[in-house]
């Protein structure tokens, strides 16, 4: 799928070429008034409004599918905010940007909006890739309005939807999703996903390829386990633990998934 958009050099400069990522509320080179913004965020959702309660939030009615799937407020309209902006050059060398998106279910407490969320309830997240393919041209890329569910507490815990990140082993390009981590009575986990993003197997953008478990904590008593970035190649993912067990992960193309490797 790709669509053009142009006129945007000016809202994407700083991204582009300061090399700067956004993360909650840092600050972003957007501005929701902007011609812009307002472009992109028509482009990916139905009919947004600005919501001047929200910075850099927007307000758009689901149909009846996306209702089913998306958290959806006390108006019946999805209340969606700008997480995270992450750039990276791909392997055509493009200037390229992920805008990440969460909406996350509120409450109106006589006037006052609120998310709302048990322990265990998730943010939905949505993900758009962009390229810079000309001067002042960027072309979607690839687009999941529904990618996942993420975070605690209605995506508003201390760790938000979690953190993102650009992995790169040799040639393939990943993005990274360090989910928070949750859990009660000294049971607690946190998952990192990996997903495609650019390179030479042939997987869908933005297809899930890894989920392991970086923390485990049984009982008070915690291991930790990380991509060894040193020692992994693009057929064989390596995770270690801080007791330094290690763990392998072997790329499947029928499955287009790391699957573990039994011993």
């Amino acid at each position: 799928m790709k669509r053009k958009v142009s006129k945007i050099a000016i809202f994407l400069y700083c991204i582009f070429f300061t090399g700067n990522s956004y993360a909650d509320n840092s600050k972003v080179h957007a501005d929701k008034n902007s011609d812009v913004y307002l472009h992109v965020i028509n482009l990916l959702f139905d009919s947004p409004k600005i919501d001047i309660n929200n910075r850099l939030g927007f307000i758009w009615e689901p149909n009846h599918s996306e209702s089913l799937n998306f958290n959806v407020s006390f108006d019946g309209m999805c209340h969606t905010k700008l997480d995270t902006i992450l750039n990276f050059k791909n392997n055509s060398k493009e200037d390229c940007v992920i805008f990440v998106f969460k909406t996350q279910t509120y409450s109106n407490i006589d006037g006052i909006l609120e998310v709302r969320g048990c322990h265990f309830c998730t943010a939905t997240i949505s993900i758009a890739i962009f390229c810079k393919t000309g001067k002042d041209t960027l072309t979607l890329k690839a687009y999941s309005k529904h990618f996942t569910d993420s975070g605690l507490f209605g995506g508003d815990g201390k760790e938000g939807i979690g953190r993102f990140s650009i992995v790169k082993i040799e040639d393939e390009l990943f993005l990274s999703l360090r989910r928070p981590i949750g859990g009660n009575n000294g049971y607690n986990y946190g998952i990192e996903d990996l997903y495609y993003i650019d390179g030479n197997i042939s997987c869908k953008t933005l297809g899930q390829l890894l989920s392991y478990e970086y923390y485990i904590e049984k009982n008070y008593n915690v291991k930790k386990y990380n991509l060894d970035l040193k020692e992994s190649t693009a057929e064989c993912l390596k995770i270690k633990a801080n007791a330094g067990v290690k763990k392998e992960y072997f790329f499947n193309s029928g499955y287009c998934k790391f699957l573990e490797s039994v011993k």
